[in-house]
């Protein structure tokens, strides 16, 4: 049995890892200001397209999980190298072969049990990026035989040895912070009250062509709300001006909305087919983060999607905070106390 679930940290004098952001406070319009953090940084060079190599952790551990990892790329070679994914290339001793994929890796370590939990990364990065084409493959919407293939081939060498677990649903990537914090209110008061009311509705570029944007439009928190009114070559302002509209990688559209959450229901579909197939636990964490963002009271502390103030999610609109992955812990727990009629303790 063990004890203790070790996690591949870093050493205290590089404790910051990959860097991340702090609450730096409010500037005069009383938007939050975001500071990153670049101190004790674990970075040990750059690989030949000048990204960041961190510094390894070979020793055992069992806290597998990768940041940033897909279940296409799980499959795939060459994920493992300085050109792939830096998070799993720290993980591999130096002469690791090329060809080392991550579920070769993850399924290499003895275990009995597992909780597993990839398939959000698929839906994200295309999300997060306006759903707007690109080449870059960390920001596709994977296509629903593919994930079912990769997920059904990564569960099958997880449970080769006869080990027992549970996987999770994902979320729906459109009910989270990064995606629900800068309104398409907010931005048409701001172009009002900027232009003393000349101007009273931003646009977006669609794949339909530029339009006014409405209230089931989708803004990423990281839109640079600067650029809203700077003229471009020909003298029109950005963003209030059909001929200069805000750019598809900065807003999500009411027709991606429903494309992007289709296409998680359609992955949670097979998820739970697929864990039943395999007689496994199912953490339905897609019904309990939509329960995040209605809003609810847990041990007296108010938890939420808001950004800042609802403690679930951390500063980037993504990712959890301690206590949103204490909370979403108690999701896997309590689907393997039902399924294994185990008596494992709540956060």
């Amino acid at each position: 049995m063990v004890e203790n679930l070790l996690p591949p940290f870093f050493s205290q004098d590089q404790e910051n890892g990959s860097g991340y952001i702090k609450f730096g406070g409010f500037d005069t319009n009383g938007n939050p200001v975001m500071e990153p953090v670049t101190d004790k940084l674990a970075v040990r060079g750059l690989n030949p397209d000048g990204k960041p190599l961190y510094t390894k952790y070979t020793d055992p551990i069992q806290n597998l999980g990768v940041p940033g990892m897909r279940l296409d790329m799980s499959m795939a070679p060459g994920v493992g190298t300085v050109m792939g994914n830096p998070y799993f290339e720290r993980l591999l001793p130096e002469g690791t072969p090329a060809t080392m994929k991550y579920v070769e890796y993850a399924a290499s370590h003895e275990h009995t049990f597992f909780t597993f939990w990839l398939g959000n990364n698929d839906v994200l990065g295309y999300a997060t990026n306006g759903a707007a084409a690109t080449e870059d493959a960390t920001k596709k919407l994977l296509d629903l035989p593919t994930f079912e293939f990769a997920y059904n081939a990564f569960v099958k060498a997880l449970v080769g040895t006869g080990a027992k677990g549970v996987v999770a649903t994902i979320p729906d990537v459109t009910a989270i912070p990064v995606l629900n914090t800068l309104t398409t209110a907010r931005l048409n008061a701001a172009v009002e009250a900027a232009t003393e009311g000349q101007a009273k509705n931003v646009y977006i570029a669609t794949k339909k062509g530029p339009r006014i944007a409405t209230e089931t439009d989708l803004f990423m928190l990281t839109f640079p709300t600067a650029l809203l009114g700077k003229p471009n070559e020909a003298g029109i302002p950005y963003g209030i001006h059909p001929l200069n509209p805000i750019a598809d990688n900065y807003v999500l559209d009411k027709d991606e909305v429903v494309e992007v959450s289709n296409r998680v229901k359609a992955f949670n579909e097979k998820i739970k087919a697929i864990a039943g197939a395999n007689d496994l636990a199912v953490a339905d964490v897609y019904t309990f983060l939509n329960k995040v963002k209605s809003g609810y009271n847990y041990n007296g502390v108010h938890i939420s999607a808001a950004f800042i103030t609802g403690n679930a999610f951390s500063l980037d609109g993504v990712h959890l905070t301690p206590m949103g992955n204490a909370i979403v812990a108690n999701v896997f727990i309590d689907a393997i106390n039902a399924k294994y009629n185990s008596k494992n303790r709540k956060n």
